[in-house]
């Protein structure tokens, strides 16, 4: 009986020394908040990256156990889940714009084995207007002469825009025509009901392209009362 009394001792005595001279480990970041820039081309890709670096500190390996955003517009990306004392790492935060316009704020909150857990990290990202529009919404009332109508459209510099056709069964009912105007960015869509067309609701499909590439679409809408 002493003996083993003896040995509960001493076990205790060593679970305090071990506690004495734990181990500690953390993340420190390069930074917690980005404000990538963006452009028309990110505003045409499918996500916005922000890429936040950290390091190790202290002298036990962290684990990354989860991460969770504030919207579903936003994940997060990791290259693996465990970090060796002095190890680099990442987290790629990727945002999904859409048909966002304006500034959003977004926060990634990293869970992981360390005392300073979760860490909050924050992307701003300011998407710019690409186009602003005269009107969307075009109006021939009924018994009303049936006469051109226009839309004006104003665009980013370097950007140019394609105007699809207009698909039946209404191309029999309208005509619209793009047209560039005399200052750069400018443009603007003539709308022309042809006579005798009957009440209809009728979407007119615009591209806007940087080079080849779609970054937005655009939709008009004319309606014959």
């Amino acid at each position: 009986m002493t003996s083993l009394r003896a040995l509960s001792a001493l076990l205790a005595i060593g679970l305090v020394a071990a506690g004495c001279g734990s181990l500690h480990a953390g993340l420190k970041w390069t930074t917690t908040t980005i404000e990538p820039e963006v452009t028309s081309s990110s505003v045409a890709a499918e996500t916005i990256e922000a890429v936040f670096d950290f390091t190790v500190e202290g002298d036990a390996p962290v684990r990354i156990l989860k991460t969770e955003s504030d919207c579903g517009c936003t994940t997060a990306r990791l290259e693996k889940d465990i970090y060796q004392p002095g190890e680099k790492g990442r987290v790629v935060a990727l945002f999904s714009p859409g048909q966002r316009r304006g500034t959003h704020e977004k926060h990634v909150l990293v869970f992981a084995s360390d005392k300073t857990s979760p860490h909050k990290l924050k992307l701003t990202v300011a998407i710019p207007e690409l186009y602003n529009l005269s009107q969307r919404l075009l109006v021939w009332e009924k018994g009303a002469a049936m006469e051109t109508k226009q839309v004006d459209i104003r665009i980013e510099t370097g950007l140019s825009l394609k105007l699809q056709p207009v698909r039946a069964p209404h191309s029999e009912k309208i005509i619209a025509v793009l047209h560039q105007g005399h200052e750069p960015g400018a443009y603007f869509v003539s709308v022309t009901p042809l006579k005798g067309s009957a009440k209809a609701l009728i979407p007119l499909s615009l591209q806007l392209l940087e080079g080849e590439k779609v970054v937005s679409p655009i939709t008009l809408i004319a309606r014959i009362n």
